[in-house]
């Protein structure tokens, strides 16, 4: 595998399209970091991952209801500053969001289970180019989200999970993480 990140000619194989290695990287992880974005400078403003699906064993123990938030709240917040997402069509004002329907295009895996979802605005500072939009263009969220393929995967969609798990700054990251380990441990 050959990445030219941040190499004189940019990030070649970056977002691993037809021209690299030809097999999307959500094909591996569910998500990427083309349909999410990126906030390096200055204090992130979110308002955490939205529950759109509380039923999976995922969130089991939470508390969490569907259009409850996740991380918001935390410092930093839960999201980011560079996440991954999938591709979306539609947010609605209660924060439901409708996966795109030509989501197969960007490698998103059948039967993905988007469990979560924080909307990217346009004050995030890189909102990268994918299919059928320009830089920018569209919507962009971080993504948690799970789907099976020959076993179970799981995506947090997020830089920071770690710290926000390791200062213990919410009780239901530390629950969803152990709700993971204790799941696909005994896969």
């Amino acid at each position: 595998m050959v990445c030219h990140q941040g190499g004189k000619h940019g990030a070649l194989d970056h977002w691993w399209p037809a021209t690299g290695a030809r097999r999307p990287e959500d094909s591996l992880s569910g998500a990427s970091y083309r349909h999410g974005g990126g906030w390096w400078d200055g204090p992130r403003d979110t308002p955490g991952f939205v529950v759109q699906q509380p039923g999976p064993w995922i969130f089991a123990g939470t508390g969490l209801a569907r259009g409850e938030s996740l991380g918001g709240d935390t410092w930093p917040p839960l999201p980011g500053y560079e996440c991954d997402g999938v591709p979306v069509d539609h947010i609605g004002p209660d924060g439901q969001v409708i996966l795109s329907a030509w989501r197969d295009e960007a490698g998103t895996p059948d039967g993905y289970q988007l469990l979560a979802a924080c909307p990217l605005d346009r004050r995030w500072q890189e909102l990268p180019p994918r299919e059928r939009h320009r830089a920018g263009e569209g919507i962009h969220v971080a993504a948690m989200g799970m789907f099976r393929h020959g076993g179970t995967v799981f995506s947090a969609g997020t830089t920071d999970w770690a710290q926000v798990l390791g200062e213990a700054r919410d009780r239901r990251v530390e629950r969803i993480t152990r709700n993971v380990l204790d799941r696909l441990s005994h896969a």
